[in-house]
């Protein structure tokens, strides 16, 4: 009995091992589609140059023109061409096309749909054919990479993280094409490390920290830097405000404001919008001021519900419902720390 159990115990391990074979090492339904592809290559069909003439449009009632009806084959490679054309040289916008046919076709036909962006992408770009091929192949390989690893690069930090990632993409892409079709992210991604090495940087005033940010910014956007400054600038105003919480958290309301507005000032911000940032700075002070209280407060009475009402009521009126609601969740606004010049 002994031996047979060893036995079955040994049989049953194989199972589970060429289970766990099958379902972690086999392809993906778009690796799979791919190969096919790869192995029964199809003729790129042509279309006739005229065919974007023939779509017919409608006006909604918000006044946006709409197609009528189902387009063919060849309108819809004219209106590739028309959208994608004037830039379709660089990597970058060529994988945004194929990113754009990837949603069409899953749509459409969801068990070909790899065939189909190939079809499309060469049919509009015939000249580009072998290489829009190369990138949807290096494409859907990345991104099922991306899916077979989410749980490795989840757990990695922030620093090995992007190191796996450039390292798939310059394998999948090559080193150039990468760079192109990435640098969007490659440029965010080094503005994010700017900001963590501000918020981690000891022994700085807050100056040389704006002035070290800049620097990277104009380092990293060029020529495009102010413009990109002027399209995003709350977003950045926030995120290095929030690198420089502890700087500002140890200093005295007075030299807190005159940081806030020496920070937006820097970001681009006006006169005007200066002084309606402090107006909310202030109202923000006295917001938390009373949260606090209130939550000092709230401890005396959290046993009577009438109490309670009563005392939300008085320090946030209108809100008190919400205030409520929140605390019936288990959220506490005012519990935690306020993100000065944030919230």
């Amino acid at each position: 009995m002994k031996n047979k159990s060893i036995w079955f115990g040994i049989v049953g391990g194989l199972f589970v091992g060429l289970l766990i074979f099958y379902f972690i090492g086999r392809d993906s339904d778009a690796i799979r589609q791919l190969k096919n592809l790869q192995a029964h290559p199809r003729p790129i069909r042509s279309y006739q140059e005229s065919a974007v003439e023939k779509i017919q449009y409608e006006l909604t009632e918000t006044g946006q023109k709409r197609i009528v009806g189902e387009l063919t084959f060849e309108q819809k490679l004219a209106l590739i061409r028309e959208k994608w054309g004037k830039n379709i040289h660089r990597s970058y916008i060529q994988i945004k096309m194929i990113e754009d046919l990837m949603r069409l076709c899953q749509k459409e036909q969801p068990n070909d749909w790899v065939a189909c962006v190939n079809e499309l992408a060469g049919a509009a770009f015939p000249k580009l054919a072998n290489k829009l091929f190369d990138q949807l192949s290096s494409l859907v390989k990345y991104n099922d990479w991306l899916t077979r690893n989410k749980d490795r690069l989840d757990k990695m930090s922030r620093a090995d993280r992007q190191k796996a990632l450039a390292e798939a993409r310059t394998s999948l892409f090559g080193d150039e094409n990468a760079k192109d079709i990435f640098a969007a992210e490659i440029k965010a991604t080094t503005m994010q490390n700017a900001l963590e090495e501000i918020r981690d940087a000891k022994g700085k005033d807050i100056n040389a920290k704006l002035s070290y940010f800049k620097n990277v910014l104009n380092e990293t956007y060029g020529a495009e830097a102010k413009a990109y400054l002027e399209r995003h600038q709350q977003e950045i105003t926030n995120s290095l405000l929030q690198s420089v919480q502890a700087d500002l958290k140890g200093m005295s309301p007075t030299q807190q404001r005159h940081a806030l507005r020496t920070v937006r000032s820097e970001m681009g911000m006006d006169n005007a919008a200066l002084e309606r940032w402090e107006s909310l700075d202030r109202e923000r002070e006295t917001r938390w001021a009373q949260g606090k209280t209130y939550l000092t407060e709230r401890q005396k009475v959290a046993g009577d519900p009438a109490a309670l009402n009563e005392l939300r009521k008085k320090y946030f009126g209108a809100e008190a419902e919400t205030i409520a609601q929140e605390e019936t969740e288990g959220y506490y606004r005012y519990a935690g720390e306020q993100r000065i010049g944030v919230e």
